[in-house]
């Protein structure tokens, strides 16, 4: 996103030419109302691969399925050990992330 900003008030009175401006393929635009960012404006073809984007994300995440555990656990190890296998569940844990957002990737390519 662009460094530029604009007031709703300044931004009301350039909407034409700021509209102009990001159909034309320039950045998009920070709106701003009482110095905080509120709103962008962007060109039609970004918001699309936006918009597409987040649709295949949508899709591969009703393709999951929810992960549950039930039941008790009783722990018959020392809190080193526990905490090795922590660690190495955690790795298993980001190593996953990481091929789903391979997948996700993978798919957006394709389009």
């Amino acid at each position: 996103m662009s460094d530029k900003s604009f007031s709703v008030s300044e931004a009301r009175k350039q909407f034409s030419r700021l509209v102009d401006g990001v159909s034309r393929g320039r950045a998009a635009l920070r709106i701003t109302q009482h110095g905080k960012a509120r709103a962008a404006l962007v060109g039609i073809k970004e918001y699309e691969e936006l918009y597409q984007k987040a649709q295949a994300y949508e899709r591969l995440q009703k393709k999951s399925k929810p992960f549950t555990v039930r039941g008790s656990l009783e722990i018959h190890c020392s809190s080193e050990e526990l905490i090795e296998e922590m660690r190495q569940i955690r790795a298993r844990w980001a190593e996953s992330l990481q091929r789903s957002s391979e997948d996700l990737a993978r798919e957006l390519s394709r389009k």
